[in-house]
């Protein structure tokens, strides 16, 4: 009559563990990635959010995007231009509360932000409030809204820092763009410049 034996020896036991290790290893990194794709998409979500908003408010406002002439930051009270598309949202727009901090949600934060957004209110530069603080006509907005829709190649709002990275590889960073068109690209706003041959 023959035994069978029912239980695992441990040398089975201990080649078992490590295999499973190894495939945990093997996972890890493509689970961080997807992570990674994620947020990245959640951001882009919130920038062709705001992007639609931001042709609403053109639309009830002469063709004309929101005005700004300073950089945006809720401890100064420098909210333009969230507080005009924010009603176009239905969101309230980031503010301080009683007790000095800065209350701010999606849309105006991206998913991989944990520092600058936090401070500031939004993880995202309004990219306008450059031209509009040094242009000296009494409306800045148009001037500025014919300058974008010409040079469609603009980027209209990108995020703060390179908060994003490219698959699985976490040592190459980008950042989000939105453009005028309400398009969202995904890469790094230097590489939106004018095009060649033009």
């Amino acid at each position: 009559m023959t035994h069978r034996r029912l239980a695992f020896t441990l040398i089975e036991l201990l080649i078992s563990i490590s295999i499973i290790g190894v495939l945990i290893a093997l996972a890890l990194p493509a689970i961080a990635g997807a992570r990674a794709s994620a947020k990245r998409v959640r951001c882009m979500a919130n920038l062709h959010s705001m992007g639609q908003a931001i042709i609403m408010y053109q639309g009830d406002n002469d063709g004309i995007i929101p005005w700004a002439v300073l950089p945006i930051d809720v401890r100064r009270q420098w909210t333009d231009p969230l507080g005009a598309i924010a009603e176009y949202l239905e969101v309230e727009p980031p503010s301080l509360s009683e007790r000095g901090e800065v209350l701010t949600r999606e849309p105006w934060t991206c998913p991989s932000d944990t520092a600058e957004g936090l401070e500031d209110g939004t993880s995202y530069i309004y990219t306008p409030y450059d031209f509009m603080s040094i242009d000296p006509s009494p409306n800045p907005g148009r001037l500025i809204t014919m300058i974008y829709e010409i040079q469609n190649w603009f980027p209209l709002m990108i995020d703060q820092n390179m908060l994003h990275t490219e698959g699985i590889d976490s040592t190459i960073r980008t950042r989000n763009v939105l453009l005028l068109s309400g398009a969202v690209e995904p890469g790094d706003p230097d590489k939106h410049q004018r095009p060649s041959g033009g």
